[in-house]
């Protein structure tokens, strides 16, 4: 069976009342479950349905309300219930009476149910297909919205970053394999390399490599795990990639989970040429944007979030032209990225021209005018976007209102 048809076959334990024995002769009382109980407890492990990293995966969705989990995080919270009543016993009774049990089962019938079935291929159905055991592997998902993480990604420290953790993480250490991922758009995730475990020591000063941009980091209270890279799946680099799903705050979990392959493609770089052949469709700027460094764009998003510049955006429909300008933070990539998600920027004539026509920003072709080194003022690139408006007559006969 597919294993949200395994997951609707686990019956729905009502909230109700449970006896105690009493105690008596000195023996301590403790709950008397019913068969029906027992019946589903059984179930639920020849079901075969449990977390096994479920003291883990706990900590990181404790915070959580049912209705936000997911299939996968409903499961741990079951397991740790089961898991919790072996160690003390009353845990199961007390989710039993205040209704927690009831709604998580409901909750895993509603999710599983909803999702339609579709053919998938799994993480895990690679690895084993390459003689690798799922439970030996850790996948890990970086966000480059982490400001550490940013730094240690553009200068090449990920593996350093990776290599700090706390030190009550038991799957890590548990694990021969550590499967690392940046993520990308939603809650897709990019491989970006398979380290060899191989042991872990205290973090401290001394252990910092040179040129590590993020040194706070070796004063946490944490652990230094050592880790080999491997050539395992190296060809798939930047270009294998698998949904994480809605639980992303669950950066660290085993490669057990079933995660769907989005897709594996050519990652193959296209070259960057000079910044006067830089030209680029609406979808080649928004697949720059997207891909954030990591996809066949990679040298182009380097090179244009380095430099300010005069730009020229041209409406191919039309021939109408708009001259901006960029020099904020990460240079004319950073400016770019708001017509990637905006399809306007915020500029009067293109936001009026896409009421009337919403569909025109796919028309839209991207080229640079004039780059600037980084010690130039951002007065000196004001005064150049000025000189090719007035060159260009893109106020009276373009897109630019001023």
């Amino acid at each position: 069976m597919e294993i949200n048809e395994i997951c609707q076959a686990l019956p729905i334990i009502k909230t109700q009342k449970v006896e105690w024995s009493d105690n008596r002769n000195g023996n301590l009382s403790h709950p008397k479950y019913s068969d029906e109980v027992l019946n589903w407890i059984n179930q639920f492990g020849t079901l075969n349905i449990a977390d096994k990293d479920y003291i883990d995966n706990i900590e990181q969705i404790k915070q959580k309300n049912v209705s936000e989990l997911t299939r996968d995080e409903t499961l741990t919270r079951l397991t740790a219930i089961i898991r919790g009543e072996r160690f003390c016993e009353g845990i199961l009774a007390k989710a039993i009476e205040s209704g927690k049990l009831e709604e998580l089962c409901v909750h895993l019938h509603k999710i599983t149910s909803a999702e339609p079935f579709k053919t998938r291929i799994l993480l895990s159905d690679l690895l084993k297909n390459n003689g690798i055991k799922p439970e030996d592997v850790v996948m890990i998902r970086h966000v480059l919205s982490r400001e550490h993480c940013k730094q240690c990604y553009q200068n090449g420290f990920i593996k350093e970053y990776t290599q700090i953790q706390g030190k009550n993480k038991t799957m890590l250490k548990n694990s021969k394999y550590w499967m690392v991922f940046i993520g990308t758009t939603g809650t897709n995730a990019k491989l970006y390399c398979v380290y060899k475990f191989k042991g872990f020591s205290p973090v401290s000063e001394h252990k910092m490599p040179t040129g590590f941009p993020c040194p706070e980091m070796y004063s946490e209270d944490a652990n230094l795990y050592e880790l080999e890279e491997t050539d395992l799946f190296s060809d798939l680099k930047d270009g294998l990639i698998i949904d994480w799903g809605t639980s992303t705050q669950s950066w660290y979990q085993s490669a057990t989970k079933n995660k769907p392959i989005v897709s594996i493609h050519n990652n193959n770089k296209i070259p960057f040429k000079g910044y006067e052949n830089a030209i680029y469709s609406f979808d080649e700027l928004q697949e720059i944007v997207n891909d954030m460094g990591m996809g066949a764009y990679e040298e182009h998003y380097n090179a244009l979030s380095k430099v300010k510049g005069v730009y020229l955006i041209v409406d191919t429909t039309d021939g109408k032209q708009y001259v901006g300008s960029a020099y904020g933070d990460n240079g004319i990539l950073g400016r770019w990225a708001i017509y990637a998600n905006s399809h306007h920027g915020g500029n009067k004539k293109m936001i009026e021209l896409l009421k009337k026509h919403p569909e025109r920003y796919k028309s839209f072709r991207f080229t640079i005018l004039k780059i600037f080194s980084d010690g130039a003022k951002d007065i000196e690139v004001i005064d150049s976007e000025k000189l090719y408006k007035q060159k260009l007559g893109t106020i009276e006969h373009g897109l630019n209102d001023n």
